[in-house]
């Protein structure tokens, strides 16, 4: 039974439509921003691969090496994306330090590193999926190394946003948690339903929330200035005294700003 690409097709256009949006916004600026940038074209890019894997696996033919390079091209930027959203979320809650330090950023990075190991290996002995004389697509005992990787990372996410839930409004906690059941439920599914892949399609509606009301940038740009407005730098004095951190800050009036 060949697989639908339905909700790949869908996810590839709602992946670039916010890319679009953020380019075109230019929303490219600051940290925050960087980082949302690269979620979205890791997401893009997984989404690429996973629609060239369920072409070729459609055929009905054996095309060993371009079956072997989309699969594992999707797999390695599925886990990554999973690692990037986990630190993008750590970071809007301005809680990255619980990272910092050589150990801390090896053991947040070694799941990721494990995979792509793992998936190099693969190439010569397949333990994590298998391609058929046929041209067929099989999972294989190590697939579910994977799965626990991405899920250990949504874990790590949702217990620090969790944590420091007070640092967002109500609206932007919803939006940025509401991707890990999204995805989780989706997985299930997708292990349960393997001729329906709807993981990425459920990132897309995630990342979509998260553009919508935590991206924009009436939320975080003055209109007159261009400059981040007061809001956005209250939550940031907000998380640097909850961090108990030493800034300096320096006050600067403009004169007719509007006109400048």
């Amino acid at each position: 039974m060949n697989k639908v690409l339905y909700f790949d097709y869908a996810a590839f256009i709602v992946f670039a439509l916010i890319l679009i949006s953020v380019v075109m916004k230019r929303l490219t600026r600051g940290k925050m921003s960087r980082l949302f940038l690269m979620v979205l074209i890791v997401a893009l890019v997984a989404t690429s691969f996973d629609i060239g894997a369920i072409a070729y696996d459609n055929i009905g033919e054996r095309h060993t090496f371009a079956q072997y390079f989309f699969h594992t091209g999707y797999l390695v930027f599925h886990v990554l994306s999973a690692a990037l959203y986990t630190i993008y979320v750590i970071s809007m809650v301005d809680a990255i330090h619980i990272f910092r330090g050589r150990v801390k950023s090896v053991i947040l990075a070694l799941p990721t590193l494990l995979c792509v190991l793992l998936l190099i290996v693969n190439l010569f002995y397949p333990t994590v999926f298998s391609i058929g004389a046929d041209g067929g697509y099989a999972r294989e005992r190590l697939m579910v190394f994977l799965y626990i990787t991405s899920f250990i990372y949504m874990i790590i996410g949702f217990i620090v946003v969790m944590k420091y839930r007070r640092r967002l409004s109500r609206k932007c906690l919803i939006s940025v948690i509401m991707i890990f059941p999204l995805v989780v439920v989706a997985a299930f599914r997708q292990m349960l339903v393997p001729e329906v892949p709807i993981e990425m399609f459920a990132n897309s509606i995630g990342l979509l929330f998260v553009a919508l009301f935590i991206q924009s940038p009436e939320q975080m740009i003055s209109s007159a200035t261009g400059l981040n407005n007061i809001t956005r730098y209250m939550e940031d004095v907000d998380n640097v005294l909850d961090n108990g951190l030493n800034i300096g800050i320096i006050m600067i009036s403009l004169v007719n700003d509007k006109a400048l």
